[in-house]
């Protein structure tokens, strides 16, 4: 599928949502506007993020897949076993379930590849509603597994894949009727989420994990209610992703930047931990809100000059640039 500039906005704009979730994250407790900000932003984002991947997800070409995945795959496998083998180093502890748990925003890598292993396998033998259908049930279902659900983000994969399964199955002219829609109802929307979002806030610890997709809903509260909290959110989810792709503009600035938002997503991680542990060391406090900007902006500029040097792809796809077998494909 070509390029669509849209889109690329799109997912600068997600990707700058994310980076700044992660900016506050360590700064939640005890700050209630970063909270407010945190939940809203987490109502829609990483679902919107697989309904774009499963935009891009619809070719049929199995050479195609196997490439796709096997890059991703392979991305995962050298941030994961990095992130596992420095801090055992540092810390003088190693444990085997650490190396199969994806480490923090890791888990998007992994489900990506099973979303597009399952989409390949089942859309042809399904259809759209008995396939739709089961993946709700499974992101319901998943949550009453008290344990173990983290490894390979098994959790995760199962809560967000209907998302990726509408992004399959969504078409450009549905895209195109959605933006051709009035505006202010997904305003006027958004404006009511934000408002139930501060009152929320009471609420934080269960309505971080609930929209995490990670825990069990024994770690959520009563399961039964947290149980119909996870129908919800996603429904909620749904209507936030109308709303956004409704609302927001083809900036052509960012359609450079759109193609590189996977950089964006693994480089930021490693970047913000060395970027706090210098703030720390030198006494620099990272929480007030024009920090919290500050930072935003220096990691959107670093990674953005990375994405000029082609080593930093190499970095993250070694045996993809030596070998055969990787050959390039497609970035999105």
């Amino acid at each position: 599928m070509k390029r669509d500039g849209y889109f690329d906005s799109l997912k600068i704009i997600l990707i700058l949502m994310v980076i700044f979730g992660h900016v506050i994250e360590e700064y939640l407790q005890g700050n209630d506007l970063y909270k407010w900000i945190y939940l809203f932003i987490y109502t829609f984002h990483m679902p919107l993020f697989a309904f774009i991947s499963g935009y891009f997800s619809k070719s049929q070409d199995r050479n195609k897949l196997n490439k796709n995945v096997l890059k991703l795959f392979e991305t995962f496998l050298i941030i994961q076993i990095a992130w596992f083998i420095l801090p055992g180093i540092i810390n003088n502890t190693f444990s085997p379930i650490d190396l199969i748990t994806p480490y923090w925003t890791l888990w998007y890598l992994v489900s990506l590849c099973c979303w597009k292993l399952l989409s390949f396998l089942f859309v042809s033998r399904l259809s759209k509603v008995q396939f739709f259908v089961l993946s709700v049930f499974l992101s319901f279902a998943i949550g009453f597994i008290p344990d173990g659900s983290a490894i390979f983000a098994i959790s995760r994969t199962l809560v967000f894949f209907p998302f990726f399964l509408v992004g399959v199955y969504s078409t450009e002219k549905d895209i195109i009727s959605i933006r051709s829609k009035a505006k202010w109802s997904s305003f006027v929307f958004l404006f009511f989420v934000l408002i139930a979002c501060y009152f929320s806030i009471s609420r934080f610890n269960s309505m971080q994990k609930l929209l995490y997709g990670s825990y069990p809903y024994i770690y959520i509260g009563n399961a039964f209610l947290a149980s119909f909290m996870r129908i919800m959110t996603l429904l909620l989810a749904f209507a936030m992703i109308y709303c956004f792709v409704n609302i927001i503009p083809d900036i052509k600035g960012m359609h450079t930047k759109g193609k590189n938002v996977l950089l964006y997503y693994i480089y930021h991680g490693p970047l913000l931990v060395l970027i706090h542990k210098a703030m720390e060391y030198y006494n620099i406090s990272p929480e007030p809100f024009y920090m919290v900007i500050a930072v935003l902006c220096l990691l959107f500029f670093i990674i953005t000059i990375f994405a000029r040097f082609e080593i930093f792809r190499i970095l993250l796809n070694p045996f993809s640039y030596f070998f055969p077998l990787f050959s390039k494909v497609d970035k999105r």
